[in-house]
């Protein structure tokens, strides 16, 4: 989605470009359950960014883990009963310590196992940002009966089930509202970023990512970085702004999927904030005009 340069924010531009400065000097310890399937690339992107990840497993670890990071990653990723109680042990250690959870509930609304569990963790106090995809917030949100996914790829929200101009933001307000200390990011053809009174818009980014694994995974260990650092909404756009950016950068270079995600890593690391000051392309919108 496009829109007049005049409607973006300079003053948010401005801001995500501190906040990337301010993650490469002073560094954040981010621990991340994350996909198997991904866990290099939330890795490496997060090294690429200028934090420090950490990928523990063992349940014997978690409590100090929890204990010296400063902000936590949970994405279901390949969900097992196992995975689930480790996903719960830290919910409840990152409550005991203080320390904010950024959640990825992939494929809810896909299965009731999945729904199910991901409901139960946005029940934790310390679980303050969700990034997820359209369908998958709705179905959280109780907005859709019915659930269509195809591997992780956004389940569907119906044209009956949601006639509003806007859905994602709609939804993201629906479900901010739901949990009052929770900050919503549903990503798309424009992300939009929600809390409980306010709504952000961020266009930055470029299609080619739906066809590389790990995406959405690499931009929540993103999102826990500067989770460390900033309020959840500020952290939720600063991500979308930056891994948008850079995902523009590298697409500028790629033939490909493939070679997307190995400029990619190349973008995040020689990001700048000028890049920011020049690319960053935010708007926010009264929260009526969600509604359409």
């Amino acid at each position: 989605m496009t829109t007049d340069r005049q409607n973006y924010s300079p003053e948010w531009a401005g801001q995500v470009a501190a906040n990337l400065e301010m993650v490469r000097q002073k560094p954040p310890l981010i621990y991340a359950i994350t996909n198997f399937v991904t866990m290099n690339d939330v890795a490496n992107s997060l090294l690429a960014l200028g934090a420090s990840p950490v990928m523990a497993q063992a349940p014997q670890e978690v409590e100090d883990i929890v204990k010296a990071s400063q902000a936590i990653l949970v994405n279901l990723g390949t969900l097992t009963s196992e995975r689930l109680a480790l996903i719960q042990y830290t919910v409840t250690m990152a409550e005991k310590y203080g320390k904010t959870i950024v959640f990825d509930p992939v494929g809810a609304g896909g299965t009731g196992f999945r729904t199910t569990s991901a409901k139960e963790i946005l029940e934790g106090k310390a679980v303050r940002l969700l990034r997820s995809n359209l369908g998958e917030a709705a179905a959280l949100a109780g907005i859709v009966n019915t659930a269509e996914t195809r591997g992780v790829d956004s389940v569907s929200v119906h044209k009956e089930d949601n006639k509003s101009d806007n859905p994602a933001g709609q939804v993201a307000l629906s479900l901010a509202r739901q949990y009052p200390d929770l900050t919503v990011a549903i990503t798309g053809s424009r992300d939009w970023v929600a809390n409980k009174g306010r709504l952000v818009g961020v266009d930055n980014g470029v299609a080619l990512l739906r066809q590389v694994s790990g995406a959405g995974c690499m931009l929540g260990g993103i999102s826990a970085a500067f989770a460390s650092l900033v309020d959840p909404l500020e952290a939720a756009v600063s991500a979308l702004t930056v891994f948008g950016i850079a995902a523009e950068l590298a697409a500028q270079q790629a033939a490909g999927p493939g070679s997307l995600r190995l400029y990619l890593m190349d973008a995040l690391y020689n990001l700048t904030p000028d890049h920011i000051l020049e690319s960053a392309r935010i708007l926010e919108v009264k929260v009526e005009q969600a509604y359409g």
